[in-house]
């Protein structure tokens, strides 16, 4: 789960809330905010990314369309020991959050684990002296119970099927020995020091929460059983601070609500289903090899689909917003055939469809190390909708072809000066990789222009004339189309 902030402020338009009819982000002026972005987590130490101390970094990101990161915040580096609180490592935080907020880059903190503890198998996400405050289950059960060995390195999820695994989750759920407690220190230190910041979206509380301790109760296996044994958690960090939470589930959180809404009426615009798409099929086998037809229609017709339309009815049932914060195993390589490249453009292709927002696992070193002739950066640093002052109709970019089609239905009405325009939407053109010669304009009304953003030549700014206000206009079309040599 991801809890935005109450008080979000961006760049320009003030806070960001979520739409209650559709699910999108929206700000104070009603414009709809997408994100395109990549992880940022670093699970050892320093527990960060040193490049993203300089500024140009994300200059650099934001040249190539990204305008969000989801930055792992590591609670092992913030309290190394359970009376002592890093300071310095907070200040890097803070920088790191202040050079993104230079070029219009926003935050997500994530509080990362993968299975919480190397005592469990897995990688050290929480310090060794709070794994010390869960009380172990009897000698017989404890871990790699009932594995027979210690799953390897690449096998590390397996963990997750141990029996004190399970347990130890089970026990922060439930508030075993005062736990949340010391979640609750974390979140306090994270928005006291951050809380004001511009450009941070929102909080993801835990990410990939397993459903506790389904040894005891095997229900919690089931879809739409797990996210109970979760939400009493959810509620009491939400009602802390009244933040803006990004809660993790799929393919069925069992949530009838979303966090915090028995205290806050207002909850259902400030939570974000945070959800993960990976193929299963796809782990054990090379992402060079060819994609065969049988799995791209698993993965890409079925599963796919799938996630995007249940968390869609998800949101639609509990209220709140929605964000991808992960999908990879893959990364397009220049052959049209191999899973890297079919698997990473169907992601993306149907986040278009579904006007999604995402955040591509890893990346981190990805895009400052790019040139614009590499085949990857072509796939991810593609032509969008920033910002919408309308409801989204269809979306769609052609990777190949660099052909950018954008409908929507126009809800800007009010013009004080029947010879002004209005701004009704801000779309990034990544001009020297898709349009290196230049781009034709195809707009429906024809009446609309636009503009170059004077900071970023990528960005362009989409106005419509007064004149056609009274005209009731029922969709705006927008065409971008490459010029060739």
């Amino acid at each position: 789960m991801i809890l935005l902030l109450k008080v979000f402020y961006s760049e320009a338009r003030g806070k960001v809330t979520i739409d209650d009819d559709t699910g999108y982000f929206v700000d104070s002026n009603g414009f709809i905010k997408l994100f395109h972005g990549i992880n940022c987590v670093h699970k050892v130490t320093p527990f960060y990314i040193p490049k993203l101390l300089d500024p140009h970094t994300f200059k650099v990101l934001r040249d190539w369309g990204i305008n969000v990161i989801r930055l792992g915040f590591s609670w092992i580096a913030l309290k190394p020991h359970e009376n002592e609180t890093n300071l310095e490592y907070i200040d890097i935080i803070e920088k790191i959050i202040d050079n993104a907020g230079l070029y219009g880059v926003y935050i997500i903190i994530d509080l990362h684990q993968d299975g919480l503890s190397k005592r469990l198998g897995a990688i050290d996400a929480v310090p060794d002296w709070f794994m010390d405050k869960i009380k172990r289950p009897p000698y017989l059960f404890q871990y790699p119970w009932p594995l027979t060995k210690y799953p390897n390195e690449s096998a590390w999820f397996l963990t997750y099927a141990t029996y004190e695994s399970a347990h130890a989750f089970e026990s922060i759920y439930k508030n075993v020995s005062g736990l949340w407690n010391y979640f609750a220190e974390y979140w306090r230190i994270t928005t006291d020091r951050f809380g004001k910041k511009y450009n941070v979206l929102g909080y993801e509380l835990i990410n990939e929460p397993p459903p506790g301790n389904f040894y005891l109760n095997p229900f919690l296996l089931l879809p739409n059983i797990a996210g109970q044994n979760l939400l009493l958690f959810y509620d009491y960090l939400c009602n802390l601070w009244n933040i803006f939470p990004f809660v993790n589930g799929i393919p069925g959180t069992g949530m009838q609500r979303v966090p915090g809404l028995l205290q806050d009426e207002m909850a259902r615009k400030k939570s974000v289903l945070s959800y993960h798409y990976y193929c299963w099929l796809l782990q054990s086998t090379p992402a060079t090899e060819h994609m065969p037809s049988w799995k791209r229609y698993l993965c890409d017709q079925l599963l796919l689909n799938y996630t995007f339309k249940n968390v869609r009815s998800i949101v639609q049932s509990t209220g709140g917003g929605r964000f991808l914060t992960e999908f990879g195993l893959c990364l397009p390589d220049g052959n049209p055939e191999s899973i890297n490249t079919v698997e990473c453009n169907a992601v993306l292709n149907a986040a278009d469809r579904n006007f999604e927002s995402w955040t591509y696992w890893d990346g981190y070193e990805l895009f400052s190390n790019l040139n614009v002739e590499n085949i990857s950066l072509k796939s991810f640093s593609r032509t969008y909708p920033q910002s919408t002052a309308g409801q989204p109709v269809q979306l769609r970019f052609d990777v190949d072809s660099g052909v950018f089609y954008y409908a929507f239905v126009p809800t800007q009405k009010n013009c004080t000066n029947v010879n002004s325009t209005l701004l009704v939407a801000e779309i990034f053109v990544p001009m020297s990789i898709h349009y290196p010669h230049g781009m034709r304009t195809r707009f429906i009304p024809e009446q609309l222009n636009y503009k170059v953003y004077e900071n970023n030549t990528n960005l362009i700014f989409v106005y419509m004339p007064c004149t056609l206000i009274k005209t009731n206009i029922e969709l705006i079309e927008i065409t971008i189309i490459p010029n060739q040599n």
